[in-house]
């Protein structure tokens, strides 16, 4: 017992034996026509019971809580428990588990997880420990540890949010995803519906793209990923019939699918060095790239790239080399010379250095031209608009079409050039 209470025990003894003596005589018998000592007595003892000890608190931290430097719990009552440093071995605090990795530009990233392994937590920090960015997840689960839920939001200094995404699920009984939801900031942006084909595959069967002013795009394919059909909404839910400037008499000389063999070479040549290099023959081994561009009778087309990853690696090889050689020439350098050079700065060659870079480069190239694209297009003043959709600003090429062959001049402002393509008509 506190001594407090002991104290305020004791007084309230004192006041009772003291009101007990006040209502006797001078022999200590009580007058019996003293009703108002009794009652004074009753009323005192009523108003002051003896006070219950409360239940001594327990503490029960509760999860793990981190910053950069430290992690601790906290208990219900607020109270700070079981503070202390990160210990880091093989990237994971060994007190928290929380993983932490040190970039080598001096900046940290440190990372907290849920039982399930999904990241609820990041921070960043920069090589002078300031927190610069922090991103935290709250994943919603079903009673089978499927996520339902995921929100991540971001707040830049760690102070206040700036941005939001969320993706939402929903399962078939088997358990596959049915549907995924997404959300930027409160704003749907992508939907995509899964099914299943014939051979069991999971494949998409429709997706929902919405802009920021409420228009939306519903495509639904077929097992073979082939576009069934693709429908603009406005914001109202009405069917948006393409858009003023799809003319579909003016278009339809396009109507079908369409291809054009490249001459690689020569584009990456003119990307590199921002001017045509004259090589011979025999020094370029040959490369190309096969287009096939379908234009839909609904003002969609579908393009598709196809390239030799060999053909590829081998033309951006010669030409990154002979565009170090061109300017080595330029300092009044020989090719020789160049590479004596090279080899004291980094112990190779320049074709040895280009060798050893080229893969990387090559591969990154050879899947941005064999990826798919889709938009819309018109034809307007005989120029080929191409575009993500109705409302984006492009520049137009020249077109001219004669018969089952069209030519089309782009122009690229940044190079100061014109690139002319040749595609001819595929019979169906």
């Amino acid at each position: 017992m506190k001594l407090t209470e002991r104290i305020l025990i004791f007084l309230l003894a004192g006041t009772i034996a003291l009101t007990m003596l006040t209502a006797c005589d001078g022999n200590g018998k009580s007058d019996p026509d003293d009703t108002e000592g009794k009652s004074s007595q009753i009323t005192s003892t009523i108003a002051k019971p003896q006070e219950e000890e409360p239940e001594a608190h327990t503490h029960a931290p509760g999860g793990w809580q981190i910053d950069g430097a430290n992690h601790w719990r906290l208990c219900a009552c607020g109270e700070v428990m079981d503070k202390a440093i990160h210990t880091v071995k093989d990237n994971a605090c060994t007190g928290c588990e929380a993983e932490v990795v040190d970039w080598e530009d001096g900046t940290m990233s440190i990372w907290q997880c849920d039982e399930q392994g999904y990241a609820v937590l990041k921070l960043d920090y920069d090589a002078e420990g300031n927190l610069i960015l922090k991103e935290t997840g709250d994943i919603i689960y079903n009673e089978d540890g499927q996520i339902l839920s995921e929100l991540y939001t971001q707040y830049p200094g760690g102070e206040y949010p700036a941005s939001s995404r969320r993706t939402e699920y929903s399962y078939y009984d088997d358990g596959d995803v049915h549907w995924e939801k997404r959300s930027a900031n409160g704003m749907p942006f992508w939907d995509t519906e899964y099914a299943e084909n014939s051979a069991g595959e999971r494949y998409v069967v429709k997706e929902i793209t919405y802009r920021m002013d409420g228009v939306k795009q519903i495509t639904k394919y077929d097992e073979n990923a082939e576009i069934v059909s693709q429908i603009w909404y406005d914001v109202n839910g009405v069917k948006i019939e393409n858009s003023s400037k799809f003319d579909k008499e003016v278009c339809k000389v396009l109507f079908g699918t369409w291809k054009s063999e490249l001459d690689f070479a020569r584009i990456l040549s003119l990307t590199m060095i921002e001017e045509e290099m004259v090589l011979p023959a025999d020094r370029i081994p040959p490369c190309f790239v096969d287009i096939t561009v379908v234009f839909r009778e609904d003002g969609s087309f579908l393009s598709t790239g196809k390239i030799d990853r060999e053909q590829l690696r081998s033309s951006m090889v010669e030409l990154s080399v002979e565009m170090i050689y061109l300017s080595a020439e330029m300092e009044g350098l020989t090719r020789e010379e160049a590479d004596e050079q090279f080899r004291a700065m980094t112990g190779m060659s320049i074709r040895e250095m280009v060798e050893s870079e080229a893969d990387e480069g090559a591969e990154e190239l050879y899947n941005t031209i064999n990826e798919e694209s889709e938009g819309v297009y018109y034809i307007e003043d005989r120029k080929l608009y191409m575009a993500d959709d109705w409302n984006e600003v492009v520049e137009g090429g020249r077109f001219n079409c004669s018969g089952n062959t069209f030519t089309l001049t782009v122009p690229d402002n940044e190079l100061g050039i014109k690139m002319d393509f040749e595609f001819n008509k595929v019979a169906e």
